[in-house]
């Protein structure tokens, strides 16, 4: 005698693809979900948008990196010894 679970019955493709659909129409639409700021954007603007937040993300990535603060003042990074107790 077996403990196995009975096989488990597949649908077509197509027939779970209406269940998911039907069941996005009958959910309430969220307004978020909506309204796509990329598609309203002109291909213009969101490059150039785009490019400033990957500018901001390089210039942050690289004060983290060297030393220093968003307002360009140098600090001195963590030293491997911080939390080293010398007896």
């Amino acid at each position: 005698m077996s403990n196995a679970a009975p096989p488990k019955k597949k649908g077509t493709l197509k027939a779970k693809l209406a269940e998911k659909e039907a069941a996005r129409a009958a959910k309430p639409a969220d307004e978020d979900e909506l309204y796509d700021e990329d598609a309203v954007l002109d291909p213009r603007t969101k490059a150039l948008r785009d490019k400033q937040n990957e500018l901001e993300s390089d210039m942050k990535n690289a004060a983290d990196l060297f030393g220093t603060d968003s307002s360009g003042t140098p600090h001195s990074p963590p030293s491997i010894l911080d939390g080293i107790r010398v007896v």
